[in-house]
């Protein structure tokens, strides 16, 4: 089943970016007070545990790994915040291309852990997550209304929001079956958080909370994902390790 999705609601485009001479002294004063707050932690390593044949793998944090199908399909497995748990879990955040249907091929997934046998469990309800951001004087903006063909009853709800500085954002949900097909929609190419120069912006995703962060640590760990269909083709993702070990954080904003 089809979950395309339609909003309703004013979404400006991003304006321009101011000139870079405005903002070199800010943007360098940022960066080293960032640095000088950086800290360790344990954190769940999440890193790709064979070669990924059907996906391009980009650089990222140690505990993010991003894969992507060029003009398909953009996927981030790394850590969040639950909705209504506390803790941090496991998700597995995707992004398809405009147009495109993707739907997953199993309704579960594989967590080995080392010593021990294999756990197949049941994948979560997918997330439909529309991401409003806004700074400066630029009044923030969500659709009022996002209509999900076949589920026109999926429960809404604000997961997140706040405010830091002349920066706000608020983050909704809508949830629906694991299995349901989803088709991607225009909209910002990155999270509004990776842009040093919007305005104002709309992201949208699709999240599955998979395992919470506490189930592991310092043995190694393997998390299998079934394939993903996409415009009729079978892309297989590569297995990955998960390790809780000592990790570099430095924070996003300051």
């Amino acid at each position: 089943m089809a979950a395309s999705v339609s909003t309703r609601g004013d979404q400006r485009s991003v304006g321009a970016p101011p000139r870079l001479k405005h903002l070199a002294l800010p943007l360098c004063a940022a960066v080293l007070q960032a640095c000088s707050t950086c800290h360790t932690a344990d954190r769940v390593n999440i890193r790709p545990a064979a070669k990924a044949t059907d996906f391009e793998l980009q650089d990222s944090q140690p505990y993010v790994t991003r894969l992507l199908i060029q003009d398909k399909l953009d996927a981030r497995l790394g850590l969040c915040e639950p909705v209504a748990q506390r803790g941090l879990f496991v998700c597995l955040h995707l992004r398809v291309a405009p147009g495109l249907r993707a739907q997953w091929s199993q309704t579960s997934f594989q967590l080995t852990r080392e010593g021990q046998p294999t756990e197949t469990l049941p994948f979560p309800a997918q997330q439909y997550q529309l991401v409003c951001e806004s700074r400066g004087a630029a009044p923030l903006k969500c659709p009022e209304f996002v209509e999900i063909k076949d589920h026109p009853d999926a429960p809404r709800e604000l997961v997140n929001s706040g405010a830091h500085r002349d920066w706000r954002f608020e983050v909704w949900a809508y949830t629906v079956p694991p299995l349901t097909s989803f088709t991607g929609v225009p909209g910002d190419p990155d999270p509004p958080a990776w842009k040093l120069f919007s305005k104002y912006s709309t992201w949208q995703e699709y999240r599955l909370q998979l395992v919470p962060a506490a189930r592991f640590d310092a043995a190694d760990t393997r998390l299998e994902l079934p394939s993903i269909e996409i415009a009729g083709k079978q892309y297989s993702f590569p297995p990955f390790g998960l390790k809780r070990m000592p990790t570099l954080l430095c924070p996003a904003y300051v």
